[in-house]
């Protein structure tokens, strides 16, 4: 590529100092909302026509015969159409196709060069996140970097989710469950969720298995008990690992290794 790649492993493409991630998997607005949320970024937004010409490229470079979803939709709360991020739309007209159209969400559409289509929120389409990247460290927002180069997400209460939907989440970012691997590690993580968790008690999903052999590091409470479907957390003071029932709804850490 002729772009600059950005973002976790590279997976985005850098535009005026925003990181855009094309994701191939069709999905409703508010699901494409909700995961682009969940690692940090939100569905893009386009300011202004080089915006909006770039996205059209990166659309036809995917080689896909999908429409795509991006972030504008319609806000009952200020009777109009918003960004995900709540900024106001500054001119629909230049981008909409003059097709018959109607809906309260905003596709880029195939059929149409990738002008804006308004269209049922329902649908199901691809989707366009974006993530602002931090100067100091090259990670998007919400992620945070180790010493031993990796990056890290807490998401907080508001993504909880099951072990098995935390797995997801996490591959839907391109990462997975956090292996803890050492002491440090082990350390940052607990300090990662409490400067984004202020007063945060309980427990965390980690990927680490209760019996794997190839884990030299193990940090499980002495009294843990593992019973049948149950799965790896951490408790998030401490630092110390217990495992839970695999349906409990807890806040979960991904990581990734970075680009070096």
């Amino acid at each position: 590529s002729s772009y600059d790649d950005c973002g976790v492993e590279g997976r985005g493409v850098l535009h005026n100092g925003t990181c855009f991630h094309l994701i191939k998997e069709a999905h409703s607005w508010d699901y494409a909302n909700l995961a682009c949320t969940r690692v940090g970024g939100r569905l893009a937004t386009i300011v202004d026509r080089n915006t909006q010409l770039f996205l059209r490229h990166l659309a036809l470079l995917s080689g896909s015969t999908e429409s795509w979803w991006f972030g504008l939709h319609y806000d009952a709360d200020e009777n109009g159409m918003v960004y995900s991020d709540q900024t106001l739309i500054q001119n629909k007209t230049m981008f909409t196709s003059q097709t018959a159209q109607s809906g309260n969400c905003t596709v880029l559409d195939y059929e149409y060069n990738y002008s804006w289509k308004y269209t049922d929120c329902t649908d199901n389409n691809f989707f366009i996140c974006q993530e602002d990247i931090k100067a100091d460290t090259g990670c998007p927002y919400g992620w945070g970097m180790s010493e031993a180069n990796i990056f890290h997400i807490f998401l907080k209460d508001s993504f909880s989710e099951s072990y098995s939907q935390s797995l997801q989440v996490c591959e839907i970012a391109g990462a997975s469950l956090v292996n803890i691997s050492n002491e440090p590690t082990n350390q940052f993580v607990v300090d990662l969720i409490q400067s984004s968790c202020v007063n945060c008690s309980g427990y965390a999903w980690i990927g680490n298995l209760v019996e794997d052999s190839s884990n030299r590091f193990e940090n499980w409470a002495f009294n843990n008990i593992t019973y049948e479907n149950e799965c790896p957390s951490i408790e998030i003071t401490e630092g110390v690992w217990y495992t839970r029932n695999c349906t409990d709804i807890l806040p979960f850490v991904c990581s990734i290794s970075a680009i070096t």
